[in-house]
């Protein structure tokens, strides 16, 4: 699951979010993040604007697919460590770039906020 401090910065940047069943989400003013389910869907929907949207992997992935040319999600194993660390690379307009995150997750948020501001520039 990505931060709240970084689902904070892709609302701002602009992604989109439509609430479905399943989604994990903050309220705003809340650091812990709870699933969008049965009869608080209905009321997350209907004050969107009161919730931090906090995408999953695959739709980090998703959002991340239908921007860049090529990406690839990869995860390493540092020297002298016994943590794994996570990395996504991407080729975005003849331009790679690199994110480097202790999660998946976090990798690919960073990427997408990324993708999201260069679009905003354009």
């Amino acid at each position: 699951m990505i931060s709240l401090e970084l689902a904070k910065k892709l609302k701002a940047a602009g992604l989109k979010w439509g609430p479905k069943e399943g989604d994990w989400a903050f309220k705003w003013g809340k650091d812990k993040p709870f699933c969008v389910s049965g009869m608080n869907c209905f009321t997350v929907v209907d004050q969107v604007d009161r919730y931090v949207f906090a995408p999953s992997l695959s739709q980090l992935l998703a959002g991340i697919e239908k921007r860049v040319h090529w990406y690839g999600l990869f995860r390493y194993h540092p020297r002298n460590t016994k943590e794994y660390k996570s990395y996504l690379e991407i080729t975005m307009l003849d331009v790679e770039k690199e994110f480097n995150a202790d999660t998946p997750e976090e990798a690919a948020g960073q990427a997408l906020l990324w993708i999201i501001e260069q679009e905003g520039k354009s």
